[in-house]
């Protein structure tokens, strides 16, 4: 039984994301205690706990204190099988932070197919625009996947994403030289009752006095409660040519804000992505954590612009199931 103190480091839900992940993927249980307990509603979240009955589907596993605010949790997996996975978070919680549990075990397995309701573009997760296309670009090299988005969710679970994952032979991760900058795109959304104050295209219009390059962004509404938000990514190439098998692609996301003007929004973002771009890496700060778990199983190495407490934490976990797996030097991480 492995031992999981969630109260190591920043003390955050991320330990226990990981955690699932990667007990799911080597067939080992653990034992989790002080789950979040430095924070104001310390325990587990709806999300946890969703990740956790999706993970009962994917590999018959049973799960002990399983619910929301409890600050232990025991959990026992078994054999990873292909299925199709019907999942609600309850609440706003993010849909996207249940799928950083279910991601590598689901990789393992011939097909999987996930549908999850909750939020989609939410405080404190990544949002859907920055998962499709920073994330899973990486991701690709590992199996085939594709993400839907089927209906947005700003602040309640009105959200619907729809994610299919297919096995094939993996290669490692690559990411060592940045190359120079080639182009910025984005997606600016904006829920329908904003568009008569043309929203979405204020936030696009934001960004471009900061960003070094004209970026290319699009801009959506959906019918979904009030809200909006912006995800832009910068694309890097080595002598001029893009690395579709490993592609530099730095991102950046901000959420709209009753206090914040759509413009600000937009100009917030491009200041978070020119920071990232001026920064030494070919991973972003948040892509440098999520990645984490991917390189300690399948290999290989990559550039970090910063190493943030989240990444930390997914380290910490990784290694109590892959001890001695993860190298840093600098900014550079490897698998050993």
């Amino acid at each position: 039984m492995i031992e999981i103190d969630g109260s190591h480091g920043e003390g955050g839900g991320q330990i226990i994301r990981t955690a699932l992940a990667l007990s799911a993927a080597t067939g080992k249980p653990f034992r989790a205690t002080n789950i979040r307990h430095g924070r104001q509603k310390p325990g587990l979240k709806a999300q946890h706990v969703a990740a956790i009955k999706a993970l009962q589907k994917l590999c018959n596993a049973t799960a002990i204190d399983a619910t929301i605010g409890s600050e232990t949790l025991e959990f026992y997996p078994k054999q990873i099988k292909s299925c199709t996975i019907n999942g609600e978070v309850g609440t706003a919680g993010s849909t996207m932070l249940v799928l950083q549990s279910l991601l590598l075990p689901a990789m393992l397995v011939p097909r999987v197919k996930i549908k999850l309701k909750g939020g989609t573009d939410v405080p404190f997760a990544p949002q859907t625009a920055y998962i499709n296309h920073v994330i899973l670009p990486q991701l690709r090299k590992f199996a085939d996947i594709e993400l839907k988005l089927l209906r947005r969710g700003y602040m309640t679970a009105q959200g619907e994403i729809e994610i299919t994952i297919k096995q094939k032979d993996p290669l490692p991760i690559e990411l060592v030289e940045k190359g120079e900058l080639q182009s910025i795109r984005g997606i600016s959304h904006a829920s329908l009752d904003l568009q008569s104050r043309t929203v979405a295209e204020r936030q696009a219009s934001g960004t471009k006095h900061t960003l070094p390059i004209q970026p290319r962004i699009e801009t959506t509404y959906s019918q979904s409660e009030t809200g909006s938000g912006i995800t832009l990514f910068a694309s890097f190439a080595t002598k001029g040519e893009v690395s579709h098998l490993n592609p530099v692609i730095l991102g950046a996301s901000m959420l709209g804000k009753k206090s914040l003007p759509a413009e600000d929004v937009g100009k917030q973002a491009a200041e978070a992505l020119v920071q990232e771009i001026s920064s030494p890496g070919c991973t972003d700060k948040y892509a440098a954590d999520q990645l984490l778990p991917f390189l300690a199983w399948f290999g290989g190495s990559y550039t970090a612009t910063e190493l943030t407490p989240h990444f930390h934490a997914n380290k910490y976990a990784i290694e109590q199931f892959l001890p001695n797996t993860i190298g840093i030097e600098g900014n550079l991480i490897k698998k050993l």
